[in-house]
């Protein structure tokens, strides 16, 4: 119950900024603007799954602390 809202914030800095070694979605900008179409799309995929598990993980905090 005490770490999980840490962890739903790392996730979000991941998915946001370069953070931990992971590409966010601004430098999905960088790598598309760098003409590497490839490594922005799965910069892009990586992002948006640790968006969605942060979403997700909220929900269940949430639902758990009620």
């Amino acid at each position: 119950m005490v770490l999980q809202p840490i962890v739903i914030i790392l996730e979000i800095l991941i998915s946001i900024v370069h953070f931990l070694g992971f590409n966010g979605f601004v430098r999905v900008g960088q790598l598309f603007g760098e003409g590497r179409g490839f490594a922005g799309f799965l910069a892009l995929v990586v992002s948006i799954i640790f968006m969605s598990i942060a979403l997700f993980s909220s929900f269940i905090y949430i639902r758990i602390a009620r």
